[in-house]
């Protein structure tokens, strides 16, 4: 039996130079793997972001890992844009991506400029879930919060931005929305706000601090649960700013003080019911504006102001109807509106000739005299006064409108009454002399008509018993 060759072992120079070889080959394929790899996972992060509307877009990246499974993605120096459902384009210096079995659970930005460009309509749309819905996946879908973040929104590409909010810390999730830091209308920095959105109920609790133009506290809420959405602003009791008291006549309404309410409906769809309501305003400690004629008239210590209001149809000015204005037994009704130019305002009122003739006398006279006077004023002289108070408002010419006042007497006496004569006897006051002290009271009324001279002789009237 002829014996099997046997095989010589490589030389131990060739084996140490297939071992050399073997490792050269993995150092180059994992070289290579190196080199490829990052390409690859930018292509694919793009990708995904994509899928989900957002086109995304970094200049490096960073992974974190927990128990050897794939827990984050750190993206810095970021950029973004998506086009639905709104349109939202930004910059992040920092985004980080939690992952659940390689997908996203939330983001997470810091530092963030973000620019939404919808119509009011779109953003209410989405807010109350009646937009169709996104892609499965949509990015929208994922908790997103935000840090630092200065958010801009106009309603076209072409506005300019609308309401801005920086220094911003931003969340969604689920449950709902919530916004918070100082924010602005147009260029006009107004205060800081805090809004949380409820989503399961289409509402948001508001609150506002105000710092510009007027320092001023505000809370409300929105439903948007119905047509039209419902919008009501409470202004918490503020005092007038300084800035304000500071002008010219302005210096007796340093206790002044504003309270008020706002009620707002918004309708949607297809109703032809433009956006208005109703607004209510308490001034304390206040005389409103009114005819030199009325100087010395009781306002009492409380103005309270009321209107309807509604946009117009390409919202660019506020109509006011059915404004009333009351401080005591003075009243003022009328209409006026506002836009981003002027404002204007009509109002007209009358007072009974009786209660100014008892506001003359006892400014007059001062005393219980004068009391007992105006009792009787007020009980002889008949008819009102009607008077017109028109401002208007030019916001490129100041901060104080033009008031024009126009004022109409209509004042007589009554037939005076038998029986009255022994009180005018007692007190010693005659018609005339207190027409005279009217006159002088009330310099813009006409002279009242002279008393009545066919009167008996107050010396042949029985006297009234002393106390």
């Amino acid at each position: 039996m002829t014996p099997a060759p046997q095989i010589a072992p490589p030389a131990r120079g060739k084996a140490r130079k297939i071992a050399l070889a073997l490792l050269l080959l993995l150092v180059a394929l994992g070289a290579g793997a190196a080199f490829l790899f990052p390409g690859w996972l930018r292509d694919r992060i793009q990708c995904e972001a994509l899928q989900r509307g957002v086109v995304l877009d970094f200049k490096d990246f960073d992974l974190s890992f927990n128990a050897l499974t794939l827990s984050a993605l750190q993206l810095d120096q970021v950029t973004f844009s998506a086009d639905k459902p709104l349109t939202i384009s930004g910059s992040a210096d920092l985004m980080v991506i939690a992952l659940t079995d390689f997908e996203p659970r939330s983001i997470t930005l810091q530092k963030a400029q973000i620019d939404v460009t919808a119509s009011g309509e779109e953003v209410l749309q989405q807010l109350t879930g009646q937009a169709q819905s996104s892609p499965a996946g949509a990015a929208s879908g994922l908790d997103v919060s935000a840090t630092d973040v200065q958010l801009r929104w106009k309603p076209s590409s072409s506005a300019e931005p609308l309401l801005t909010v920086g220094g911003a810390n931003f969340s969604t999730t689920g449950g709902g929305i919530t916004l918070g830091g100082a924010f602005g209308l147009g260029k006009v920095a107004l205060g800081n706000a805090q809004v949380n959105w409820n989503r399961a109920q289409h509402s948001a609790a508001i609150d506002l601090a105000l710092s510009s133009p007027l320092p001023a506290h505000i809370s409300g809420h929105l439903r948007a649960d119905a047509d039209p959405i419902n919008l009501t602003l409470d202004l918490h009791e503020t005092a007038l700013p300084a800035l304000l008291l500071a002008l010219p006549g302005m210096t007796d309404f340093s206790k002044t003080t504003l309270s008020g309410m706002v009620q707002m409906q918004w309708p949607q769809g297809l109703s032809t019911q433009p956006a208005g309501g109703k607004a209510y305003l308490t001034l304390k400690n206040f005389t409103p504006p009114h005819p030199i004629e009325l100087k010395g008239f009781d306002f009492g210590k409380q103005t309270d102001v009321q209107t309807d209001f509604s946009f117009s149809r390409d919202r660019r000015s506020l109509l006011l109807e059915h404004t009333h204005l009351q401080a005591g037994s003075f009243a003022l009704n009328g209409q006026g509106q506002l836009d981003a130019a002027r404002a204007t305002l009509q109002l007209a009122g009358s007072l009974s000739c009786s209660l100014l003739a008892k506001a003359a006398a006892e400014a007059h006279l001062g005393t219980v005299l004068g009391q007992w006077a105006g009792k009787l004023a007020r009980k002889q002289v008949e008819g009102d006064v009607n008077f017109q108070i028109n401002a208007n408002w030019d916001f490129s010419a100041g901060i104080m409108p033009h008031v024009t006042r126009k004022i109409e007497p209509g004042c007589g006496l009554k037939p005076i009454k038998l029986q009255d004569l022994p009180l005018f006897n007692r007190l010693g006051l005659n018609l005339d002399e207190l027409a005279a002290q009217m006159q002088e009271a009330l310099p813009g009324l006409p002279a009242l008509p002279p008393a009545p001279k066919l009167l008996p002789d107050p010396a042949l009237l029985p006297r009234l018993p002393h106390d």
